[in-house]
């Protein structure tokens, strides 16, 4: 084996120095800064042999973020009239920065008296009322400059001589950008009670059904994430009716939509192999995304593939979130009910999520796992040795008890040592697997009941002292313990009070 050690200078913190890959977390590097990057490769067992390598890596500028509150707009002449560009954000560091310049300007239809030859130069402009003319729309521009870059933005606001509604939407993000896995809900404000929203863009009508999870009257509008197509951009208005005229608020706000990560490849070696005996490398490459989206982090899951090579849409975690993509890891067999003791096939998936949280899934294509018959004693005795951590080993024991033909005996023994392997869980993923442990012994006859109670009663006092310790344990989690017990308890004729207690 090889050690790795590495030396970045300027130096940075937070980074591990000793793994074969060095990822530095966002907003470690400075930017506008070069960064020289060293890695010693050596021999484990004789140090003095040894390799080196060097890099430079140059940190650039990104421009700031415009956000501009409230979004092109009508506006009443004689009502104060607030652009407010002030949550504009440093990319580079993700959070508002003070020290971000601003530049305002009248670009077209500046013939007000509040217009003509208008500069500003805060985050803030405000107009006073009866200081703009009714008529044709405004086009102020507005540049931010940070580091020597710039970025620029136009609102449009359209003065009107009427009581127009203030109607106001509340940005979506520092940089309006949304997942196309998640919904997009956006607030609005009026001081008319009636709201429309509507879609300003060619193919996203609001009226079809199934678009939105809320209508288009009230001031809150929720758009369906599946609805909206990654890469592109979207502009939704909300307009608002004044209760005593015709006069009519409108406001805008456009988005886009977070290309999703492409190119990924899995593979898995071996390519077949004993179910919880033969330790599968499973490995994902080729992920591309945009490139202030870097870097991935990883989640791999397996499900099972019927006789005429169609997968089960049901799919089960493998690990979680990781940092590299590379996972060493036992694969189950395929449970009796969907198998009857045949030999099975898994496919293997791997979900890459980039620095904003857009994600893809990609797929192994079939992985044939043999089902062999399995040594119960013999792996439950690795266990206790062991060679596997608690997380581990409540995977292989889960997997072991839907092994077919399984007997009685040996699902009791799997149980026992589950009770034995329950207080030691320390993590959310562990507590979750061990619940479904439990619940899969405990789905089979002639297993002891009151193991099965005592095992729970164990699992929930981990769980409690993992909460205390300040860490979070899942909703999901919590729940998968809760069928477990009432699973058991309905099961169980005589359960045992002092446990249930």
């Amino acid at each position: 084996s090889v050690n790795y050690a590495w030396q970045i200078t300027p130096s940075v913190s937070g980074v591990a120095l000793s793994s074969r890959l060095l990822q530095i977390p966002a907003f470690t590097l400075s930017p506008n800064t070069v960064y020289s990057v060293k890695v010693t490769v050596s021999l484990a067992a004789l140090p003095a042999v040894f390799a080196v390598a060097n890099t430079t890596v140059s940190v650039l500028s990104s421009p700031p973020i415009l956000s501009i509150i409230g979004g092109n707009r009508v506006v009443d002449i004689s009502q104060l009239t607030k652009i407010d560009a002030s949550r504009s954000y440093d990319a580079d560091a993700h959070d508002p920065d003070t020290s971000i310049a601003f530049v305002w300007r009248c670009t077209q239809n500046c013939g007000a008296p509040a217009l003509s030859s208008f500069y500003a130069d805060t985050s803030v402009i405000q107009f006073q009322p009866n200081t703009l003319v009714a008529g044709s729309t405004v086009y102020l521009n507005v540049t931010a400059t940070l580091r020597g870059q710039m970025t620029t933005a136009t609102v449009y606001i359209t003065p009107v001589n009427s009581d127009v509604p203030t109607v106001v939407i509340q940005p979506l993000n520092s940089n309006n950008l949304v997942l196309s896995s998640q919904n997009v809900v956006l607030y609005g404000y009026s001081s008319s009670p009636n709201y429309m929203w509507s879609s300003l863009t060619s193919g996203l009508n609001l009226e079809t059904s199934g678009t939105t999870a809320s209508g288009t009257s009230s001031s809150v509008l929720v758009i369906i994430g599946s609805k909206l197509t990654p890469g592109q951009s979207y502009t939704i208005q909300l307009s608002s009716q004044s209760p005593t005229s015709s006069a009519i608020g409108r406001s805008q706000i456009t988005f886009t939509v977070a290309l999703n990560p492409t190119g990924g490849l899995v593979q898995v070696d071996p390519v077949s192999g004993a179910a919880m005996s033969t330790r599968f490398t499973i490995r994902t490459s080729g992920w591309t995304t945009q490139p202030n989206y870097y870097p991935f982090t990883y989640v791999m899951s397996y499900g099972y593939v019927n006789s005429v090579g169609v997968p089960y849409p049901q799919s089960y975690p493998l690990s979680d979130s990781l940092t590299v993509p590379t996972l060493a890891t036992l694969l189950p067999s395929c449970p009796d009910s969907l198998c009857h003791g045949a030999a099975s096939s898994l496919v293997v998936y791997v979900t890459a999520i980039n620095l904003i949280g857009a994600s893809a899934t990609a797929n192994s294509n079939f992985v044939p796992i043999t089902v062999v018959a399995v040594d119960v004693g013999a792996i439950i005795d690795d266990i206790q040795s062991g060679t596997y951590d608690p997380t581990q080993a409540i995977q292989i024991l889960t997997g072991l008890a839907t092994t077919p033909n399984i007997t009685t005996d040996a699902l009791n023994l799997i149980l026992n040592q589950v009770i034995a392997n329950s207080q030691a869980v320390n993590t959310d993923r562990s507590i979750a697997l061990t619940a479904q442990a439990i619940n899969t012994v405990g789905s089979s006859t002639g297993v002891n009941s009151t193991n099965l109670l005592l095992a729970l009663s164990n699992l929930i006092g981990q769980t409690s002292a993992v909460v205390s310790n300040g860490n979070s344990v899942s909703t999901e989690t919590l729940n998968t313990i809760t069928d477990s017990l009432s699973n058991i308890i309905s099961n169980t004729p005589n359960p045992d009070a002092d446990l249930l207690g």
